[in-house]
C-alpha cells in the first residue's frame, strides 16, 4: 500500500515538472529567434528583457529589428528606450530611419528629439527628409523651421503620423 502511494507521488511530481517545463517553453520560445538575431547582430537584447516585452504585450519584432538597424547605423540607443517610446505610442521604426538618414546626410538629429517630433504626431520621416532637402539646396534650415513651414502651409504630412495611429 504504501509502495503504490510513492508511485503515484512520483508520477504526480513528474506531471507537475512536464508542466512547468512546457509553460516555459511557451513563454521563452516566441522570443527565442529574435534574442538571436540580436545576439548574432552586436544588437544585445536580454532573453529576459524580450519575454519582460512579450508579457506587456509589446512588439518585440519592431523593437528587435529597429534595434539592429540602429546598431549597424552606429547608433546605441537602448531597447528600453525604444520600448518606452513604443509604448507611448510612438514608431520605432520610423524614428530609427529618420536618424539612419540624417545621419548619413551628416545632420545632427538626436533619438529624444526625433522622439519628440514623433509623439507630436509629425511624420518624423518626412520631417527629417525635408531638413535633408533643405541642407542638400543649400539653405541651412533647422528641423524647427521645417516643422513650422510644414504646419502653416497646412501639408498633410504634417499630420500623417496621427492617422497612422
Amino acid at each position: 500500500m504504501v509502495s503504490l502511494l510513492a508511485v503515484n507521488v512520483g508520477y504526480i511530481v513528474a506531471g507537475v515538472a512536464i508542466i512547468v517545463v512546457l509553460i516555459q517553453m511557451a513563454v521563452v520560445m516566441p522570443v527565442l529567434n529574435l534574442y538571436f538575431h540580436a545576439m548574432f547582430s552586436n544588437a544585445k537584447i536580454d532573453l529576459f528583457h524580450l519575454i519582460g516585452m512579450r508579457l506587456r504585450k509589446t512588439d518585440a519584432r519592431t523593437i528587435v529589428f529597429s534595434r539592429i538597424r540602429a546598431v549597424r547605423a552606429g547608433f546605441d540607443i537602448p531597447a528600453a528606450a525604444m520600448e518606452s517610446h513604443h509604448l507611448a505610442g510612438g514608431h520605432v521604426a520610423a524614428v530609427v530611419n529618420a536618424l539612419i538618414a540624417c545621419d548619413r546626410a551628416g545632420i545632427e538629429f538626436s533619438w529624444d528629439e526625433a522622439c519628440a517630433i514623433d509623439l507630436a504626431g509629425i511624420d518624423v520621416q518626412e520631417v527629417a527628409d525635408r531638413v535633408i532637402r533643405t541642407r542638400a539646396a543649400g539653405r541651412p534650415e533647422d528641423f524647427e523651421a521645417v516643422m513650422q513651414e510644414m504646419a502653416e502651409s497646412g501639408d498633410p504630412a504634417f499630420h500623417r503620423a496621427r492617422e497612422r495611429s
